[in-house]
C-alpha cells in the first residue's frame, strides 16, 4: 500500500464466521454455540419441525441477538427483557399457536369470500338459465292464447311436444 494512504486505513484482524453453512464449529462457550445453533436452525427451517432438539433454557440476552439476526416473529422481545432465561420450545411453541388460529381465522375468512362469490356467480348463471326459460314460457303461452297449436308452436322453437307440453304444466 502507499505510504501516504496508510493512515486511512486500520489494520485489525476480522474474523468472519458463517451462520448457516459450516456446522463444524467447535464452540466451547454454550452461549455461542445456542446462538449459531438456534440461528442456524431458523435459517434452515429445522426448528419448525417437530424433530428439532430441544434447546432448554436459553439466556434472553443470545435471544436478543438471535431476534436481531433472523427477525422471527415468535421471539418476544418484552419477554426477552423481563426474563434472565427463556425456555425456547415454549416461546416457539406459544407462537405457533397463536400464528395457527390466526391462519385458521383467514382460511376461514378467505373460504367464505371465495363461497360467496362463486354463489354469486352461480346465482347469475341459473337466474339468466330461468330468465330464459320463463321468457320462453311466455311466448309459448302467448303463441297458445293467439291460436298457435302446440305441434305449431314445438316447429317453429325446435322444441319437442313432450317438452313443450311439460314447460306449459309448470
Amino acid at each position: 500500500m502507499d505510504e501516504r494512504f496508510k493512515s486511512y486505513f486500520h489494520d485489525y484482524q476480522m474474523n468472519l464466521i458463517e451462520i448457516t453453512g459450516n456446522t463444524s464449529y467447535n464452540f466451547n462457550e454454550e452461549d455461542v454455540y445456542n446462538l449459531f445453533y438456534i440461528c442456524r436452525s431458523i435459517y434452515d427451517q429445522s426448528i419448525y419441525e417437530e424433530k428439532s432438539n430441544h434447546f432448554g433454557l436459553v439466556k434472553s440476552s443470545v435471544l436478543k441477538v438471535v431476534k436481531t439476526l433472523t427477525d422471527v416473529e415468535w421471539l418476544d422481545l418484552e419477554e426477552l427483557e423481563e426474563k434472565e432465561e427463556i425456555e425456547m420450545c415454549e416461546a416457539e411453541k406459544r407462537w405457533l399457536e397463536a400464528k395457527s388460529k390466526e391462519w385458521e381465522a383467514e382460511g376461514i375468512k378467505k373460504g367464505i369470500e371465495q363461497g360467496i362469490e362463486q354463489g354469486i356467480e352461480q346465482g347469475v348463471e341459473q337466474g339468466i338459465e330461468q330468465g330464459v326459460e320463463l321468457g320462453q314460457v311466455l311466448l309459448y303461452k302467448t303463441m297458445l292464447k293467439n291460436g298457435m297449436s302446440v305441434n305449431e308452436i314445438s316447429k317453429v322453437c325446435s322444441i319437442s311436444v313432450e317438452n313443450l307440453n311439460r314447460v306449459l304444466s309448470n
